[in-house]
């Protein structure tokens, strides 16, 4: 998708620079490890992608409020938001591990934690963990639904959302929609409704 990128930090700065002179100052962090395991360690570690990006972040832009995503899916092996035993997810362990996570990344400086997960009780079990050690103003921002949709996740498929996006219009009661792209756009309708 134009505009989405995986930064290293060497150019966290860079961008930073450049959102600052556009007026923005908000940022939304999600961790890419160079290490996956079981249990997403990766994601609770101090030294983390995460943790140092805001480290970084809070130096040298201290007004910028920095968002982090606090999920594990994208440190396991399996890319599940919860752990696995025996082929099925365990909410408990899965908790404590979130609960490792939002820790971390508040001690970093992280302005909100951002958990997607679908643990049940994530939220209640991240606020006590959060408020027992000292962060009880610490917001968080529970994006833990998930939809069957073109829209859902950071590199999307162009033809799939304009073609979401006009069935959902149709649906509305739109009985024509005008575009550019008209023969583009019926072309793509077309095969996703031959999906």
């Amino acid at each position: 998708m134009p505009g989405v990128y995986h930064l290293s930090l060497d150019q966290l700065l860079l961008e930073l620079q450049k959102l600052h002179v556009l007026g923005l100052n908000k940022i939304m962090l999600f961790g890419m490890p160079a290490v996956k395991d079981e249990l997403g360690s990766g994601t609770f570690q101090k030294d983390d992608i995460i943790q140092r990006a805001t480290r970084l972040m809070k130096e040298n832009y201290p007004n910028f409020l920095v968002i982090a995503d606090t999920c594990i899916c994208q440190y396991t092996t399996d890319g599940h938001c919860g752990l696995l035993q025996d082929g099925v997810i365990v909410n408990a362990a899965s908790l404590e591990i979130h609960n490792q996570v939002a820790l971390s990344q508040a001690i970093a400086g992280v302005d909100i934690v951002a958990p997607a997960s679908m643990m049940d009780g994530f939220v209640a079990s991240i606020r006590a963990t959060l408020d027992n050690h000292g962060f009880e103003h610490t917001p968080i921002m529970s994006y833990g639904i998930k939809y069957s949709s073109a829209f859902y996740g950071s590199f999307r498929d162009e033809q799939q959302v304009v073609a979401e996006t006009f069935l959902g219009m149709f649906r509305a009661g739109a009985d024509a929609i005008i575009t550019y792209s008209t023969k583009d756009c019926a072309k793509w309708l077309h095969n996703s409704r031959a999906m």
